[in-house]
């Protein structure tokens, strides 16, 4: 005899709450995009390791509440304590993540109906979360946003401040560079550079010079006249709101000492040297205007930046930077590295004895094609 296990007719199961089919990874999406604005929200890491573990005891097949113990959510999120976790609910009740619905023994379960299949559920209710999935995506992506621009700034920030370094301006980087390490907002962040960017364009606007010394040069008549009467520093003592500088020392007076070689013999001598680089002017050097146009031009060409070439012009004078320019490419491949060398002439520790008219001479004996004569 057989004998078969007898099975009392009744309501046939069912969902306890109209679950979507993918209603376990909408959940797993939302706890996502909340870890990601936790701060924003105000929760802390301890409270996520709690819902995360009340997600895990969730079977989204039957409904969306979590009845596991307060010692099951302590074992799944790997410690804790039982004020911990009930410290760590009210703060998700609080935040609307999740509702509470107690039984009358305080025990989490699940009540059905046998003859009306009607379901009570006793425990932490998660579809909250799936109501504020859209909400959090859209501020999860939107402080994205946020940290790539700032980002973004900083970056940006920092390149303006290594070339206003590079080109030895008086603006305060370290200080700003120190701010930079704060927690600042988008709109700090492009008050800083705009005002970084202001005394970078203030600094490198130097287009191809129109610098009228060597027209003053031919008159020297001109320059004595804004000497002293007896040729001496401060003789009539007369009050100063700047501070003077001597002659001697001073950069702006250094073409003056040159005015005895600024000439159409020497502008003629430039022409007959360097004669890679006349082939690509687009015509006959009139004038020391022209020869400075034309270093502009070429700098770029052979790598040496428009920035280097600005420092050089301000240090040294605009025809000595711009007569060196035309040298180093007169040597061609010769040099390895033509902008780190024209660096090492104009402002590495032989800037001092920088002279690009002993260069030309060099040049002028030993021919076009001379080696490396400047070292």
């Amino acid at each position: 005899m057989t004998f078969h296990r007898a099975i009392t007719p009744g309501f046939p199961r069912t969902n306890s709450v109209d679950v979507p089919i993918q209603a376990s990874g909408c959940l797993k999406e939302a706890y996502r995009h909340l870890s990601a604005v936790a701060k924003t929200v105000g929760l802390s890491t301890g409270v996520l390791h709690t819902l995360r573990a009340m997600i895990h005891c969730v079977r989204p097949e039957k409904s969306l509440t979590c009845f596991a113990s307060t010692e099951t959510l302590i074992r799944l999120r790997s410690g804790g304590s039982e004020r911990s976790i009930r410290r760590h609910v009210e703060q998700l009740i609080t935040a609307g993540i999740i509702v509470r619905n107690d039984s009358p023994n305080k025990k989490r379960y699940m009540v059905r109906d046998a003859s009306s299949g009607e379901v009570e559920l006793f425990g932490f209710d998660l579809s909250p979360m799936l109501r504020r999935l859209a909400e959090w995506k859209c501020l999860d992506e939107k402080l994205a946003a946020d940290i790539s621009r700032k980002r973004y700034l900083r970056t940006v920030i920092l390149g303006r401040l290594h070339r206003l370094d590079q080109l030895g301006s008086a603006f305060d980087t370290a200080s700003t560079r120190s701010i930079l390490r704060r927690n600042l907002a988008i709109e700090e962040l492009e008050v800083m550079l705009s005002t970084v960017a202001d005394h970078l364009d203030n600094l490198v606007e130097a287009p191809c010079p129109t610098i009228q010394a060597f027209g003053d040069l031919a008159r020297p008549d001109q320059a004595a006249k804004e000497l002293t009467g007896s040729g001496g520093q401060i003789d009539r003592h007369q009050h100063r709101s700047e501070t003077y500088i001597p002659e001697s020392e001073d950069p702006s007076k250094v073409e003056l000492q040159l005015s005895t070689r600024a000439d159409t013999t020497l502008l003629r001598k430039v022409e007959a040297t360097c004669s890679e680089a006349i082939a690509f002017a687009q015509g006959p050097l009139q004038n020391w205007d022209d020869v400075h146009a034309l270093a502009w031009l070429l700098a770029p060409m052979i790598g040496i930046d428009k920035e280097l070439l600005a420092k050089a012009t301000r240090m040294h004078g605009s025809s000595p930077a711009s007569v060196l320019v035309l040298l180093l490419l007169q040597q061609g491949n010769m040099i390895r590295n033509t902008g780190g060398y024209f660096r090492a002439l104009t402002m590495g520790p032989r800037a001092t004895s920088f002279d690009p008219w002993g260069m030309l001479d060099l040049m002028e004996q030993k021919g076009p094609g001379a080696p490396r004569c400047f070292a």
